[in-house]
């Protein structure tokens, strides 16, 4: 066909051209019919300079080979940027959190922890990530990591070792080889601030209540009593003067 005929064309080119230099091309026979052939054809001057040697090998195998390689490159480029993507997606839910969260070894040893740790204990990533969970927290309540917790009411440590009421969630996850202890911890201080202003609201509304019942009994006494009536009479009479 047309392109066989081109490219015996250029091939003829290339050895007129051989004297000037060696050179190597790889040409794809697509042959209707027949299966796809792939040749390397090399050529370089004689010592001499009297002639052209002319080598010409079959490469199929190999071109197949390679090709699978370059693709089997691609698909791995390919997962790894999805996974890379995933893993910034789960990232961006971790740091929205409101929560604490400390991801530890099965001896509670912190491996990661979202910004939400930082902010509680008031400590940089880089000196929470190999801590121990005990260093940072009440575990008690997490019976040893051996079962899952929610909501159980315990203390943190701040960098300044102030106690940080918290209410802390456990679960595990596991790969293959190893375990994973998963900490959720909530921040309680503002709820129990909360709580202590409406506490100490009940007690100053018990005692109004109080002093509003003694005044209305204090009243009830007075206006029983017949001398008090005539004294408060006669003290109209003299302010009528």
């Amino acid at each position: 066909g047309n392109g066989a005929k081109e490219n015996t064309v250029h091939l003829l080119k290339l050895i007129g051209k051989t004297k000037l230099g060696a050179w190597k091309i790889r040409n794809v026979s697509r042959v209707q019919g027949a299966p796809r052939l792939v040749f390397d054809i090399s050529a370089m001057p004689s010592p001499t300079g009297d002639c052209v040697v002319l080598i010409i090998e079959d490469v199929t195998d190999r071109a197949a080979l390679e090709q699978r390689l370059i693709q089997h490159s691609n698909e791995t480029k390919l997962l790894l940027n999805v996974v890379a993507e995933a893993k910034k997606y789960y990232e961006g839910i971790l740091e929205a959190m409101a929560d604490a969260l400390f991801v530890a070894s099965p001896n509670g040893i912190v491996q990661t922890v979202n910004s939400a740790a930082t902010r509680l204990l008031g400590q940089h990533k880089g000196e929470l990530v190999g801590s121990s969970l005990d260093a940072l927290m009440n575990t008690a309540p997490l019976l040893s990591f051996e079962e899952s917790v929610r909501n159980i009411e315990t203390t943190a440590t701040s960098k300044e070792l102030d106690a940080i009421p918290i209410a802390v969630s456990s679960s595990f996850i596991e790969n293959d080889t190893r375990r994973h202890i998963i900490v959720v911890a909530r921040d309680l201080r503002e709820k129990k601030h909360t709580e202590a202003e409406i506490e100490k609201l009940r007690t100053q509304n018990l005692f109004l209540q109080e002093e509003i019942q003694s005044t209305h009994n204090f009243q009830d006494i007075i206006g029983k009593s017949p001398a008090i009536r005539k004294i408060f009479k006669q003290i109209e009479q003299v302010a009528a003067l």
